[in-house]
């Protein structure tokens, strides 16, 4: 989330100051927020032994990595790079609201997995 909230921040200043080369910057930006977040979804999928999306939590990061993995594949085009100034703040609110704690329900099916 935290790669993602710069590349949101440098979205805004690439509003401010208009679309021109700087948009390669934001185009590695979210390359590098994608890996981490692929990562991440692989890491989770492999602690519950499934794939991480049965949750509101998860379904909503699933979203959120499609959109980049969409955006990924449209920013290869040099011409449509500025697409991830619109994508990066969308992500960024999706993922921030994806963090709520009441999102993201235990898992019955781990053991060592507290519930209250």
């Amino acid at each position: 989330m935290i790669v993602y909230g710069f590349s949101m921040l440098y979205s805004i200043f690439l509003w401010r100051h208009g679309f021109r080369k700087d948009d390669r910057i934001n185009y590695i930006l979210l390359l590098a927020a994608f890996a981490l977040h692929t990562t991440a979804m692989v890491k989770r999928g492999l602690w519950f032994d499934r794939c991480p999306v049965n949750n509101l939590y998860e379904a909503i990061t699933f979203v959120a990595w499609t959109i980049v993995a969409a955006y990924m594949v449209f920013g290869l085009f040099r011409k449509l790079r500025f697409l991830g100034a619109f994508a990066a703040p969308i992500v960024f609110a999706i993922g921030v609201f994806a963090l709520m704690p009441p999102l993201d329900k235990p898992h019955a099916g781990r053991p060592d997995f507290q519930t209250d």
